[in-house]
């Protein structure tokens, strides 16, 4: 297993607070799952992550203020930094 930080695309909205976005990603299924994140974490329509590779499957933890279990991802949704 290796680990490492990346952007994810993400669909960006303001959240109820201004340091605070929603983001909306497409998970490996291809079902939409929405998130609070903090701003400082968003750039241009993306998200940094910490990705992790695990039996040819990629999986990205999203920075929530409760963190939660790694997601699946396609690795055509990472973007340059």
């Amino acid at each position: 297993m290796s680990e490492k930080a990346a952007y994810l695309k993400c669909k960006v909205t303001p959240g109820m607070f201004s340091n605070e976005v929603v983001i909306e990603i497409t998970d490996a299924d291809g079902q939409e799952l929405s998130f609070i994140v903090p701003q400082k974490k968003v750039r241009k329509n993306s998200i940094q992550v910490e990705i992790i590779q695990e039996k040819g499957a990629i999986y990205a933890t999203i920075p929530t203020p409760s963190p939660e279990n790694p997601i699946p991802v396609r690795e055509n949704d990472f973007v340059e930094a």
